[in-house]
């Protein structure tokens, strides 16, 4: 399904929209936010009310290179261009209209490691606000703060980051599968490291052994 900003109308309430606030979109199909007749440097100009002078330009062609998209694809029609050339085209077409919130929906389709890694570099040097959906679990251990627990008709805080999150699920639905092993492990390296770092490397073993030997028995609290 295509995500559109604005597509819906709200059946109930109040919208207050800040006219000086400008929002941008990343959509899980970016290829749709793209009019594929155009090379790649006509697109990102189109997305600015520039005079198309040689300085915009420049600095154009230089995002577009810095984000993968070589200069002997600027100046061809955007469907010669790969799914991850795509990907990252929409992505540069979004960041040079320089937004305080931005939505991205699956970011990381058609993106390879490296470029998943550039993306979650990008998005915690980003100064603004975002409101994503992503799947890719490298990906948001990356990013994610805080996670929201969706349920019962509500929607909470758990009070943790996604790898704990991650963790304590997998144990409390199987803590003897190899998911859940690795993702304790995962979770437990990682904050006894931050921990121990914290307390100036006095935390002890004995804590994360009894939380681990928690969790592995099934019992999760929040």
């Amino acid at each position: 399904m295509k995500l559109m900003l604005g597509g819906l109308q709200p059946t109930r309430g109040r919208v207050r929209i800040n006219r000086g606030a400008k929002l941008a979109l990343v959509n899980q199909h970016h290829a749709d936010q793209i009019d594929l007749t155009m090379t790649p440097l006509e697109y990102v100009q189109s997305q600015l009310a520039g005079d198309k002078s040689e300085a915009q330009t420049r600095a154009l062609r230089t995002e577009l290179d810095k984000s993968g998209i070589g200069t002997a694809f600027h100046d061809v029609p955007a469907v010669a261009l790969s799914g991850g050339q795509k990907s990252r085209l929409a992505m540069v077409g979004v960041s040079v209209t320089r937004p305080h919130v931005l939505f991205m929906d699956e970011p990381t389709n058609n993106l390879d490691v490296s470029a998943v890694e550039a993306l979650a570099d990008a998005v915690e040097a980003f100064d603004g606000g975002i409101v994503l959906v992503s799947h890719d679990k490298y990906f948001v251990s990356r990013i994610a703060k805080t996670v929201w627990i969706v349920g019962d008709g509500k929607v909470t805080p758990c009070g943790c980051g996604f790898e704990e999150y991650w963790a304590k699920m997998l144990c409390k639905i199987d803590p003897a599968a190899p998911i859940a092993v690795e993702a304790l492990e995962t979770y437990a390296r990682k904050k006894q490291v931050s921990a121990a770092y914290l307390t100036g490397g006095m935390a002890t073993r004995e804590a994360f052994a009894k939380e681990k030997s928690e969790l592995r028995a099934g019992r999760v609290v929040w």
